[in-house]
């Protein structure tokens, strides 16, 4: 397994608002594709020590880059609050991780700056990542490059029900995916087939292979899932 650290200046997008509030720092926690793929269901969580710093980007999100229309903004308390909106897929850029078969474990914004730390099986997807990085006119990249991942020594998981920290539908898609060889060194099987097998779409099907993924990955970096 591969780790990258990743590290960017998103031109044109919103997260260049974060360089002008004083302490504002948003967390990604939950992408989707939808509408065919075209757009990106994106949650967020947004913090700052200044309440009113933080009042003041969430005016300014309504308008900023890649924000086509927030659906709900929850203010949880004076210094944090959680906003879902649209965004068009190509604007954001977690999922060239995840179209490179790469997991997100985490992904922040402050200061004007992108920050992503993602996991990999393969190194040649890592690389990809990078490559496919430099390219895109929109993005200055700043920083992408390895992470260690320490080998752990005691077992994945405890107790008697191994597969515990999934929910039914994401042990499922996994059994389907891995007996299909979607997960096998030279593919067999594509998200096509998985979602044909378990009778849902290609999101679907991808959203539950990625979270359980994404689970697991966790465990095994010993970060609660």
């Amino acid at each position: 397994m591969l780790g990258l650290s990743i590290n960017v200046r998103h031109l044109g997008d919103w997260s260049a608002l974060t360089h002008g509030f004083n302490g504002v720092c948003v967390n990604g926690l939950y992408s989707h594709p939808v509408n065919h793929g075209e757009l990106s269901l994106e949650v967020i969580g947004i913090h700052s020590p200044h309440s009113t710093a933080l009042s003041g980007f969430l005016s300014s999100f309504r308008t900023g880059g890649n924000v086509l229309k927030v659906l709900y903004v929850n203010r949880v308390s004076r210094n944090y609050a959680e906003v879902i909106y649209l965004a068009p897929i190509g604007g954001v850029l977690k999922y060239i991780i995840t179209s490179n078969d790469g997991i997100v474990a985490e992904s922040r914004v402050m200061g004007g700056f992108k920050w992503f730390r993602a996991y990999f099986l393969d190194e040649k997807d890592a690389e990809g990542v990078c490559s496919e990085l430099k390219r895109r006119g929109s993005v200055e990249l700043i920083k992408c490059e390895p992470i260690k991942v320490a080998r752990r020594r005691e077992p994945l998981f405890r107790g008697s029900n191994a597969l515990g920290v999934l929910t039914e539908s994401e042990v499922k898609a996994l059994k389907v995916a891995y007996r299909l060889g979607y997960f096998s060194e030279v593919k067999t099987a594509n998200l096509s087939d998985v979602a044909r097998a378990l009778g849902v779409g290609r999101a679907t099907a991808n959203h539950h292979i990625r979270s359980a993924v994404r689970k697991i990955v966790k465990v095994y970096l010993n970060d609660s899932p």
